[in-house]
């Protein structure tokens, strides 16, 4: 995993499932951007859910929009919402997004970017293969973590898989991972 793409990803928390600080918003889909990670326009057809590619543009933060282009996106009437969903590896998240009115364009133009608000939260699902079993809601189990300088902290069990646990601190760890190795 890149250098960047893993920093952001442990310094963002998923623990209730959404990203709603703008800053983080951003950073998340301009990673997107970058990673070209696919993006599709989901609806309902009578009782089926029917996905629609799309392909990311660009984003652009001092305007609040994010640009999408694909034949579905300009059939999205302006000031509509749409429901989008990503995924890449084992990531996913949903937003909403408001298609914007844009000035007419010449009818020569081909172009099928669209420009859409910036959504106020991205509902993230972290997707697992194996099954992750939830301690936190029944139990108070503590651990203790401990650091490569010997350093030990007080926590949590949140929950266990074959793959990994996750811990709740009630401390930040900026100060001991500014000093580790």
């Amino acid at each position: 995993m890149p250098v960047r793409l893993r920093q952001f990803m442990d310094a963002i928390s998923f623990t209730d499932g959404d990203l709603i600080h703008r800053a983080e918003i951003v950073e998340m889909l301009r990673m997107a951007i970058e990673r070209h990670w696919p993006l599709t326009c989901v609806t309902k057809k009578r009782n089926k859910v029917v996905t629609h590619p799309l392909h990311w543009v660009t984003i652009k933060p001092s305007s609040g929009t994010v640009s999408l282009s694909g034949d579905y996106a300009t059939a999205i009437p302006a000031g509509q919402n749409a429901t989008f969903r990503c995924q890449a590896g084992g990531l996913s998240f949903v937003f909403q997004a408001r298609k914007l009115e844009v000035e007419q364009q010449p009818e020569d133009s081909l172009s099928s970017i669209c420009e859409f608000n910036i959504p106020y939260k991205l509902v993230c699902t972290q997707l697992r293969v194996s099954l992750r079993v939830n301690v936190d809601s029944v139990h108070r189990i503590p651990a203790t973590l401990y650091l490569t300088n010997g350093e030990r902290l007080s926590c949590q069990l949140v929950d266990v898989a074959d793959s990994g646990a996750k811990f709740r601190l009630d401390e930040s760890l900026s100060p001991q991972l500014a000093n580790s190795q």
